[in-house]
């Protein structure tokens, strides 16, 4: 049972955090350590066992020991149930069908968006280029078949649209449309300023995996079908440019990085394909069905989760390497995040580790964070862009007691 202390901080949290939900949902920004200041509850390591409610802790010598730090903490009170990272912005899903905005740098809750019959696929996202119009970056939310447009800086409705089609995949958007896949074999695209469907085109089976959008090079659009083929199409007209075979369905997103579009197959392979034209530069043979998109860091590293549970770390130039396959570990989930040095991993029992982006050797050993829920960073600590480089390296973790915390690689620049 809890102490009176800790219940009385409790009843201050919740109505803390009550008074800011009434004001709508762009309400001022509030960070969860003021609500919980006054709660002495007890310190945990990551091998600790916590009471339900209880702040996760992690004890400061077992964090510096693997090079990282806690970033943030906050209470939100809602089961989590899922998170998504999209720039500067943490995505988070709650029960009972509640979205919030949280800044990904500093854990200020920005806003809360309520989906009554709840989130039915992940969430998509774009952000406008600066071209002297200011646009809001949009989020993208799917709850039984009807799509939601939501101003991602304040979390407030631009429109909505009910969908005309049963959808089976994430959305995605592009500077002009919305891309859904749906179980009639068909991508849909829907226009922004018409807001409804304006052209789709059909495939040989459902696309269910996400599209990849290449719109600022190669001005294209990358499916992946259920019947096997990678389709590249014009982003703004139902026009193909080429299609690329593989011998297996395609359930996983294509990733487009650094002029390569990556695609991973039910038959087991890995494959590198010109952005430009369907023109294969490389191929892989994995060994195992392949379900998960593959995560490109900087210029060398290719990171693929395998069905089977093993981590690949492929290179990007196989022929300057001289060899696909750098390193690959076992028991993995899905990638975490890539710190300056290593690529995060969540293990089959939960735990976090950290292994040499080069030799694939533990850099340190298992985290046990009691987490429920875990969020995916692409961003690479070594990309050019500085806005990247601040967002590169968070690990987002999420609690079905409600709680948000955010661990961060240690860094002196």
């Amino acid at each position: 049972m809890r102490s009176r202390v800790s219940q009385l901080g409790w009843m201050v949290a919740v109505a803390a955090l009550a008074a800011w939900l009434g004001g709508g949902c762009a309400g001022p920004a509030t960070r969860g350590e003021t609500y919980f200041r006054a709660e002495k509850a007890p310190p945990m390591g990551p091998q600790g066992v916590r009471q339900p409610g209880e702040r996760p802790r992690f004890e400061q010598k077992e964090l510096e020991g693997r090079g990282l730090e806690e970033l943030w903490a906050f209470y939100l009170g809602e089961p989590v149930r899922g998170l998504w990272i999209f720039d500067e912005w943490l995505i988070v899903a709650t029960a009972p069908g509640s979205v919030w905005g949280v800044e990904l740098e500093t854990g200020f809750v920005r806003w809360k968006y309520e989906l009554p019959d709840g989130l039915s696929y992940p969430p998509g996202s774009y952000a406008y280029r600066d071209e002297g119009l200011s646009r809001a970056p949009e989020l993208y939310l799917i709850s039984r078949d009807v799509l939601h447009v939501v101003d991602r800086n304040v979390g407030a409705l631009l429109w909505k649209y009910r969908l005309p089609f049963a959808a089976a995949s994430p959305p995605v958007g592009s500077d002009s449309h919305i891309y859904i896949g749906s179980w009639d074999d068909r991508l849909y695209a829907i226009s922004k300023s018409l807001r409804y469907v304006e052209w789709s085109y059909r495939t040989g089976a459902p696309v269910t995996a996400p599209v990849a959008v290449a719109e600022r090079t190669v001005d294209a659009i990358y499916v992946g079908s259920e019947d096997g083929n990678l389709y590249a199409m014009n982003p703004v007209a139902d026009e193909r440019k080429w299609a690329f075979p593989t011998r297996g369905r395609i359930v996983a997103a294509p990733t487009y990085h650094r002029t390569f579009v990556y695609v991973v197959s039910q038959d087991m392979n890995v494959y590198c394909i010109e952005g430009a034209r369907d023109v294969l530069r490389w191929r892989y043979a994995s060994g195992s069905p392949l379900s998960q998109k593959p995560i490109g860091f900087g210029r060398e590293t290719l990171a693929v989760v395998a069905d089977d549970g093993r981590l690949l770390c492929l290179n990007l130039r196989p022929e300057v390497r001289k060899e696909n396959l750098r390193w690959s570990a076992e028991g993995i989930v899905r990638v975490i995040a890539k710190t300056r040095r290593a690529i995060v991993a969540l293990r089959r029992d939960g735990k976090l580790m950290a292994f040499d982006e080069e030799t694939g050797e533990e850099r340190w050993r298992p985290l046990v964070t009691g987490a429920d829920v875990h969020g995916t960073n692409e961003y690479d600590p070594s990309s050019p862009l500085k806005a990247e480089q601040k967002m590169a390296s968070i690990i987002p973790l999420g609690y079905k007691d409600g709680w948000l915390v955010a661990l961060r690689e240690k860094r002196d620049f």
